[in-house]
């Protein structure tokens, strides 16, 4: 059984000992990757990007992959991934992911709102999203128009 397969199954046991499947937690904190901080498990952070640098001097400098892993406690396969990011970004800075849905309108688009409320100031969210439409070709709710105005910091009337 690979070590992915074990990281699905967490098991808690009120009064007993975190574990994942029939591992104790000694073995669970290597196979999932994860740390017992507390009483609770912590996702790992990223390496920092100078431990990143140094690790791929060394690659560079002819020292084997394996060689540079152990001696500075990564594993092969963060190199390996460390060497697939450097040359696509030309960088070893960690890759933000982003979680959740992306918003319904762009900056720019927000742009155009905010500009939108400067020039008329007394419309309503269902008017901003009707202009928003007829002039842009964006098609949003209210909802999303509302939450617009609300992250620029802007009050609007409520729809009449």
């Amino acid at each position: 059984m690979g070590e992915s397969s074990r990281r699905a199954e967490v098991t808690v046991r009120l009064g007993g000992t975190l574990g994942i499947g029939n591992y104790p937690r000694a073995q669970c904190e290597r196979v999932a990757g994860l740390t017992l901080m507390g009483d609770a498990w912590d996702i790992p952070r990223a390496y920092a990007v100078d431990l990143r640098e140094r690790v791929m001097a060394a690659v560079a400098d002819g020292r084997s992959i394996a060689e540079v892993a152990r001696t500075f406690s990564v594993s092969v396969d963060a190199i390996a991934d460390w060497k697939r990011l450097q040359a696509r970004t030309d960088s070893l800075a960690p890759v933000v992911h982003h979680i959740g849905r992306p918003r319904a309108l762009s900056p720019a688009q927000h742009e155009l709102l905010r500009e939108r409320v400067a020039a008329v100031p007394d419309a309503t969210s269902r008017e901003y999203r009707d202009w928003l439409e007829t002039e842009h070709q964006v098609i949003v709710s209210t909802s999303v128009v509302w939450r617009a105005l609300t992250r620029m910091q802007l009050t609007r009337k409520t729809v009449v």
